[in-house]
């Protein structure tokens, strides 16, 4: 069982029982969900206005030929058959300040300025998402106290560190599960790797960003490879080639030395609802078959132990 580590800066604590270590992570993690939530539901309502936008343009579409748009005083219009069904019939809301003409010029350059943003707020949704359903994760994994292990990683995690408020947000996020293996490539970017289905899950939902890179083995049971890609733009050709071969190393694809590797940004990387730890669903992928370069993982091995301590 793995020694659970003393958590300098509790209420002033050096040390606490384990019980109570929990419950007092577990305090942080919910505070930390609550606050998601409450920016997931904003980011949410931005996106259905920026749909509902774009909607009301497609709509507003069919009163370019409309009569006496010189007119005011409407509040509402209803436009028949727009969709192009016998039920498609739509209400639009009017300006009555407005004549139909500038209501019409309105809607149109909404749905533009929301056009722009449309796909962005989409990523942000989801990428909210996928933290949130992180933090559940992790939530439960403490609360539940199973697997030592990881609930161990996970309190080194969320002990604040000595130093300033900011620090400390900086060391929570910046600190790994314990059992997270860490390498460095050749030009020394750090790249993880999981050991198991939970840890896994835990990699690339909680620990990772959006725009890192993730890697797996195509269709072959592995670890999930993270390369952290935060403040870099470029992707090194021969960085990805060492993240491949970690993919394929440790995965059944070892046993024939070659095989494909599939990677996407992590913010195209989902949890399945009802999925199992580790179980993910990918969007904008790219797939390319590697084979495993015994020089490379022998120095990518060879520089395990410094990338913990770097």
């Amino acid at each position: 069982m793995a020694e659970i580590p003393p958590l300098d800066g509790l209420h002033g604590h050096r040390s606490l029982d384990p019980v109570s270590v929990r419950t007092e992570i577990a305090g942080r993690i919910i505070n930390q969900i609550d606050r998601l939530r409450r920016r997931l539901a904003a980011r949410q309502g931005d996106l259905r206005r920026a749909n509902q936008a774009i909607d009301d343009a497609a709509i507003a579409k069919s009163l370019v030929g409309w009569p006496d748009k010189d007119q005011r005083g409407r509040d509402t219009i209803v436009v028949a058959g727009c969709r192009g069904t016998e039920d498609g019939d739509e209400t639009l809301s009017l300006d009555p300040q407005r004549t139909l003409q500038q209501n019409i010029d309105r809607i149109f350059r909404r749905a533009r300025r929301y056009r722009k943003a449309q796909k962005k707020i989409a990523e942000l949704v989801a990428s909210d998402q996928n933290r949130l359903e992180g933090l559940v994760a992790q939530l439960n994994l403490v609360q539940a106290g199973t697997d030592e292990t990881v609930v161990a990683g996970l309190l080194e995690q969320w002990t604040p560190k000595e130093g300033t408020k900011q620090a400390d947000s900086k060391s929570r996020s910046e600190k790994l599960p314990v059992t997270v293996r860490q390498f460095l490539s050749k030009g020394g970017i750090r790249i993880l790797v999981g050991r198991s289905a939970t840890e896994n899950q835990l990699l690339t939902f909680s620990i990772a960003n959006g725009l890192d890179l993730w890697l797996h083995a195509y269709r072959l049971t592995g670890s999930h490879v993270v390369i952290r890609m935060s403040r870099r733009k470029d992707l090194d050709h021969e960085l990805l080639l060492d993240a491949a071969n970690l993919a394929l190393y440790f995965s059944k694809a070892r046993r024939t030395g070659e095989g494909e590797v599939v990677y996407t940004r992590i913010k195209h990387v989902r949890r399945p609802k009802r999925g199992r730890p580790g179980e993910v669903m990918i969007s904008n992928e790219k797939i390319f078959r590697v084979r495993i370069d015994a020089k490379r993982i022998d120095r990518l091995l060879g520089r395990a132990d410094r990338a913990h301590d770097a």
